[in-house]
């Protein structure tokens, strides 16, 4: 089969597997197919020497049916005409990138990527609130975003607005003598916190997880950070907070723990950001210097003042939005708090599988049969994935009793 054949296979099969895709519920219930996908996708836009921006991607989609032999003619014949389009294109000067998606209001997800620029809070606030407000000048935003667009400086940036700092005024001088113009205005998008309470608590998860603890394994850490994201601490949207109830943790080291499942995105090289993916909302807790990807994939949570369940990683995403809608908006914002004593019962999160996976060949260590996945509040009305799987393995260790798997599952569990 010669390339091109290839090519039409590809386009034929890429909206095969999005449909399947969308059958079982989309990224987060099967990340595998999704990398997959993203991997097809690239490929083929690669073979025709296109970038992957959003109005070329565009270009492998058909509405979501099979396409004919006639339609994939035409769409191979779209693709060339793409190519050659963009080869005789002059490229643009950086500056004009960015006056084209001021003036077309594009989103910073697809203009920062084509700049090398790192999706970070602060290079999408310095994008959405100062150069789609047109508040300076584009060469002054560019100069703006270079600047702020080194590892340490973006760690620093990440670790000033989670509010982790001791001596927060003291580290914004400096960032001012590093030359960051905008960070006055940065600082005021910081959701308002009540000094009148000490977070204890989230101070050493902070901590922990920056490193400043050594754990005897991987697993206690793992172990150790699920525990107090579940019990000690929850997750404000806005004013509105929730408990941490699922969560998977994904780690990858390539000496020490190559786990392949994890998706190795440079935000995942950082620690105590907010890392928002096809798949989810994750908390990073790598580390640039040792080349460690880490993050915390959080898959379900419950209203504290609803006692409303939402489970499934789209779901919770959803959620989030649909709180505070903008990222950068008003006082409004989506961090940790720490939870006052006696609101929950502290208890150890159920262990189990991570969802979604699929065996890799590179998999050699069994990555995708370690329990990585954290669950807590087991009862009738929390439903989550494979519920009745987790109980049975409840079950079969002799945790719970049978009386106990029928008052979670609402009757009788049969090994």
């Amino acid at each position: 089969m010669n390339k091109q054949e290839q090519i039409k296979n590809a386009l034929t099969g890429l909206p095969k597997l999005q449909i399947a895709l969308d059958k079982k519920g989309g990224p987060s219930e099967d990340g595998q197919l999704f990398e997959e996908i993203l991997t097809l996708q690239d490929g083929i836009l690669s073979h025709f020497g296109l970038p992957p921006t959003d109005e070329n991607t565009k270009l492998l989609w058909f509405n979501g049916s099979v396409p004919t032999h006639l339609e994939v003619e035409e769409r191979v014949r779209q693709l060339h005409k793409a190519a050659k389009e963009y080869l005789l294109s002059p490229a643009k000067p950086e500056t004009q990138i960015l006056k084209d998606a001021q003036e077309n209001k594009a989103s910073a997800f697809s203009t920062l990527p084509e700049l090398g620029i790192t999706i970070h809070s602060y290079t999408i606030f310095v994008y959405e609130k100062i150069l789609l407000a047109k508040r300076d000048k584009i060469e002054n935003v560019l100069e703006e975003l270079r600047r702020a667009n080194q590892p340490r400086m973006l760690t620093i940036l990440g670790h000033l607005s989670e509010g982790n700092m001791e001596k927060p005024h003291e580290v914004i001088e400096v960032l001012k003598h590093l030359g960051l113009k905008y960070i006055d205005d940065f600082v005021k998008t910081f959701p308002k916190k009540d000094t009148r309470n000490e977070a204890n608590q989230l101070f050493e998860f902070w901590n922990d997880i920056n490193g400043g603890f050594e754990f005897k394994t991987l697993a206690d850490r793992f172990e150790t950070h699920t525990h107090y994201m579940m019990n000690y601490l929850c997750l404000v949207v806005g004013d509105q907070p929730y408990r941490i109830i699922e969560c998977e943790v994904y780690y990858h080291d390539s000496e020490n723990h190559p786990d392949p499942y994890v998706h190795k995105r440079n935000q995942q090289l950082f620690a105590g950001n907010w890392y928002f993916n096809d798949m989810g909302i994750d908390l990073t807790f790598g580390n640039y210097d040792k080349k460690i990807y880490a993050s915390i994939l959080i898959r379900g949570i419950r209203n504290m003042q609803t006692n409303q369940y939402i489970s499934g990683a789209s779901n919770v995403t959803r959620e989030i939005f649909d709180k505070f809608g903008n990222i950068m908006a008003g006082d409004k914002g989506l961090c940790l708090r720490e939870i006052n004593q006696g609101v929950i019962k502290d208890e150890e999160p159920t262990q189990s599988t991570r969802i979604g996976l699929t065996k890799k060949v590179e998999d050699t260590q069994n990555f995708i049969g370690k329990p990585y996945r954290y669950i807590v509040e087991l009862n009738l009305a929390h439903k989550f994935k494979d519920k009745e799987k987790v109980v049975k393995q409840l079950l079969s260790e002799n945790k719970i009793s049978n009386e106990e798997a029928k008052n979670i599952m609402g009757y009788n569990v049969k090994l």
